[in-house]
Formats: structure tokens, sequence, C-alpha cells
């Protein structure tokens, strides 16, 4: 038996396509000719509340649809099969939208949301007569009084001891003054009396409608909140525990879409990408192959609860390519999309993103930049490959987690500045949810000229740390030292030195050896050979302080006074605010500890 193979165009016109979609018109047009719907089944229920739909999507062929005013970029259908190959997509969708059931004609666009229409809904959901309204009203807002537990409660007021039936009358009377005013049955039970107060709305010169009359006398009148109260209070009569967003779910429609092995790229001009051969690493040169960004989505569910889902694992490829004629590569590799508000992919999960997490996982991206930008060092006959490099990325709600860093080939990137040579060893900051976790930036300095405590040219390393608040440091240290000396007094060999911010002060810290030279006499007699400063910390304030509290002497000083004899361990030093004359001062102050 012949296999009935339909166009699709004999079942959607381009003139059906949403007005957003108008600027695909004519590649749509080619692209309904080329797909063919086989095997379609469908079922609707009794009312057309629910329908279901599934069917054969059939292509002989690779379906691309340019995107207007791109100059050439596609979205491309089934892109790895060959042109004359036949693939094939099992497609299921289908409604649900109770409203139908109790209004045929019902048209969401024309829906206003107002209390009133919610009150029009309700009616024609819930199948309520006139008489029922009637009790409903009666039940829901005349109340029957009950009496005082205990004499003393007299002083609460006299109580209405009318039941509900006979204030509805008296009220009713009062307010709508009917031309027959109303009258209750006696010695009859309260069916028999609604349905004889129904008759007397419709009859002896009255013409109430009940319906009307809920509404406009017991609903109206409160502000929107305060209405849609009410609506639910009368609902709870013949509907229990019926709430307004139960009603709101009735009228929004339910759609949901199925393609099963679906897969789909975005296809680039060479004018913005150009593929290059992995083998080569060079441009491959034939035009009509092109970069493609591949999504292999496996099954793709759509619904309007829930959003757009997978139910298989989805990923991206892009293999590596050249943007433009600029010398800047770029390359993915296992990216993954999450589109779904109710589960969330493995990796998101992992790194503590929550079930709504919308966004995309990167397993790695290179953006690989121009050789020539690194050929400036002449001690470099062959210059590495530097590339921008992003691991484990997550970005989208709840912020971005990853890696981001700047990575080289072979040896470390350097260049010349002048007579200097800066190399980079490492760079990467690691975020968790937007938030700095680690950095690791370090690199080094030749000055020549500028020589160590060994008399070589100093070769200082940078290290720089990034905090999530804003606070950071770099600091900068050489091996042997860089001394500074003051000539016959002193000299300063510092091992590193470093700025930063630290709870919004800047500072200077310095660590190194301070020496002195003999000075003979007393003065010689007290000061050390050498004093090792761990950390001496000079705050933009102009405090200081020297981390750990004080120097400590490697061998202590002994200083005799008299027939008394005192040992120095230790030097502090700080500082001291205090009032002088009504003004507050700041003080630098030296401590010696010992005994």
């Amino acid at each position: 038996m012949a296999e009935n193979l339909i166009p699709l165009n004999n079942f959607i016109s381009t003139e059906q396509i949403p007005g957003d979609l108008g600027i695909f018109e004519d590649g749509l047009e080619a692209l309904f000719s080329n797909v063919f719907v086989t095997d379609l089944e469908s079922s609707t229920s009794l009312y057309k509340e629910d329908a279901h739909y599934s069917l054969t999507l059939v292509s002989f062929t690779r379906l691309a649809l340019e995107i207007p005013g791109t100059d050439g970029l596609a979205l491309v259908l089934n892109p790895g099969i060959a042109e004359t190959s036949r693939t094939e997509f099992p497609v299921s969708l289908g409604y649900s939208w109770p409203v139908l059931r109790y209004v045929e004609q019902f048209n969401l666009t024309s829906f206003d949301f107002t209390p009133r229409s919610f009150y029009d809904i309700l009616i024609g959901v819930a199948g309520i007569s006139e008489q029922d309204m009637l009790k409903a009203v009666i039940d829901t807002f005349y109340e029957l009084t009950v009496p005082h537990e205990h004499e003393d409660d007299e002083e609460l007021g006299e109580l209405d001891e009318r039941s509900p039936l006979e204030k509805f009358v008296s009220d009713f009377n009062q307010r709508f003054t009917p031309v027959t005013p109303l009258a209750l049955l006696s010695d009859a039970d309260e069916s028999e009396v609604l349905g004889d107060l129904f008759v007397q709305l419709t009859s002896n010169g009255n013409q109430f409608d009940i319906l009307e009359i809920a509404f406009s006398g017991y609903i109206a009148g409160a502000d929107v909140g305060g209405m849609l109260s009410r609506i639910e209070d009368l609902s709870h009569a013949f509907l229990p525990n019926f709430t307004i967003d139960d009603l709101k779910r009735i009228l929004i429609p339910r759609i949901f879409v199925s393609l099963e092995q679906i897969n789909l790229a975005l296809q680039f001009p060479r004018s913005v990408l150009k593929p290059i051969d992995p083998e080569t690493n060079e441009v491959i040169e034939d035009e009509n192959i092109k970069s493609q960004l591949v999504f292999n989505a496996g099954s793709l569910n759509f619904s309007s609860e829930n959003g757009i889902e997978f139910e298989e694992a989805s990923s991206f490829s892009f293999a590596k390519s050249l943007i433009g004629n600029t010398g800047i590569t770029l390359e993915f590799e296992n990216v993954k999309l999450d589109l779904s508000r109710t589960s969330s992919i493995t990796e998101a999960a992992d790194a503590g993103y929550s079930e709504d997490f919308v966004g995309v996982f990167i397993e790695e991206a290179t953006i690989g930049l121009p050789p020539k930008l690194f050929q400036n060092n002449p001690d470099q006959a062959n210059p590495p490959e530097v590339a921008i490099k992003g691991r484990n990325l997550l970005i989208g709600t709840g912020g971005i987690s990853g890696t981001i860093g700047l990575e080289t080939t072979g040896s470390p990137f350097s260049a010349k500045i002048g007579k200097m040579t800066a190399s980079l060893e490492a760079f990467d900051i690691t975020f968790k949810q937007g938030a700095i976790t680690e950095s690791n930036i370090f690199g080094k300095l030749l000055i020549p000229g500028f020589k160590d405590s060994a008399g070589n040219d100093a070769e200082i390393e940078i290290d720089v740390h990034i905090a999530d608040d804003g606070d950071f440091s770099i600091t900068a240290r050489e091996a042997d030292g860089i001394k500074l000396s003051i000539p016959n007094i002193l000299a300063f060999t510092i091992r590193s030195a470093e700025i930063g911010r630290k709870d919004d002060q800047l500072y200077l810290a310095v660590s190194g050896l301070l020496e002195f030279e003999d000075q003979g006499g007393f003065l010689g007699k007290f000061l050390p050979a050498e004093i090792d400063i761990k950390k001496l910390i000079i705050w933009q304030d102009g405090s200081i302080e020297i981390e750990g509290g004080s120097l400590v002497l490697p061998t202590a000083i002994t200083i005799k006074i008299g027939p008394a004899e005192i040992s120095i361990t230790g030097i502090h030093m700080g500082t001291h605010e205090q009032n002088l004359n009504g003004v507050k001062r700041k003080y630098r102050y030296f401590g010696f500890d010992g005994g």
C-alpha cells in the first residue's frame, strides 16, 4: 500500500503564522513545501475541551531556514543528513481547556479578568440555578445568631434572634423595594419556603434576576480583592474549598507538544565564522562547508505549565572556527541547555542550583587569541598559543559558576615592555553562583639593572588575589630580596611588597630583613644586627601595625640602667588616639617587650 504523504502546507499556510514570525514567511513557504505529514491520528472529547494529535513529519532534504537580514545565518533542521536522505520526526501535540466544557464559545482574548467576569464564568462552570443561588446568598450573607452563653454577656448588646430567612426577607424588602414585598410562609420546611420566595421574586409585579441580584447586591461595592473574596465565599455554598485560582486554571488552556529524535543547528555565514580543520588547524577553504552550532536535543517537550524540557540528555556541539579574519578562534565542548522551570540538569543540581534553574552548562569553552599578539618578545622563537578558557561553566538564573582563565601552550606567555620582560604563568578565577570563591593570578617581571641582594637582575614574582566582596591584594616578591640602604645606618632587604584593600581600607604591607650598621657606643649596643619583619602594614588612614603584634629579636638585648638590667626581646609599634586641649590627635609609638 502506497504511503500517504500530505504536504505540511495543506494543513498550515504561511498566512496562519503568528505576526512575530512574519519575517520568515518566504523561508517558511519553502520549508512547508518540503515537509510532509503522515500517520495522522487525532482524538477529541465530547465538548472539545481535550484534544490529542499524533503525526509524523517527513523530509527528503536537508532543511534550512535562513533568517532574513543576517547575511546567511540559518536555522538548519536535521543538519547531519545527506541531501537525498529521508528524515522522520514523530510529533505529539494537544491541549486541555476545561472551560470549553461549560462555555462553548469562550474567547480568552476578550476575557477581562474582572470580578464580574469571574462571577459569570463561575455560574456557567457550577451550573447553578437561580433558586440554588437564592439559597447560597442566604446561607453565605445571613448568619444564624448564636445566643449568649452567660447572663453577664447581655452587655454585649441585644441579640437579633431572627432566622437567616427572616433577616433576608426584611433586608431585601428594605434595600430593593419590590412591588410586592416578600413574605415568609409559616409552618413550612426550608425547601418550601425557598421555593415560595423564588416565585414571589418573579411574580406579582416583581421581576428580579436572582443571579444579577447576587452580584450587584452582595458582591459589588468592595475593592477588587474584596469582591473576589466574596465570590469565593459564595461559591463554597455549592463548591466547597473552591478558589479563584481554581477558576483561573479552568480558564487558561494547557498546551503540550512533543518532538522526538530532533536535531537542530544554527548555521553561520562564512563572513562571520569559518570552520577549522581539526587535523591541520587551518581554515577549511571549501565555501560550501560552514560553521554550525549543533543542538542534539533527543526528545523535546513543551508545555504551557513547564516550558521546554528534554527527556534525554541534550547537548550542543560547536567545532573550532575562526571569527572572520581576526585571527581569534572559538570552540565549545559539551554544551547543555536547561529551559525547564521544574527540573534541572545534573550539573546545575550538583553545583547547588535550585530546580527552577534556567540556563546553559559549558564543560569547556575556548577563545583562541591571535599568535601575532604575542610575537613582541625576541627571546621566544616559537611564541605560545594563548587562549581564554572556561571550564564547567553554568550561566543562567542564580549567577555564574565555574572557572575562567588564561592558558598557554608550551612556555609561559611573555612580552617585552620597554626593557622589562613580563610573563604570565597563571590566570584563573573560580565563581560559585556569582560569587568569587578562588583566584589564581601569577606572573613575573624581569627588570634589567634592578638588582636583588645577590647582585642579579631582580625577577619579581607577582601574585594577585581577588575576593567576592571587592577586597583584593597584589603581592610582589623576590626570592633573594631587593636591598634598599641608608649608608652607614641601615639596609632593608625587601622580600615582598603587597598593596590591597580589606574591609574598605587600602593598605601597603612589606616583609623583609632590617639590618643595622654598627654605630658603636651606647646606640651600637642597643641596636640588634638584624630584625626579621614578617609583615609591616600601613593603612590608608595612617595607622601602622605589625602582623602578629611585635618584632621578635633574634637575641635578647640587655640594657644596664644603674644597678638594674633590662632585657628586650621584642619591639612593637602602633597608633593611639587621645584628646589634647579638646582636640583628638593620633599618636604613633614604639613599645618594647622584655623584663
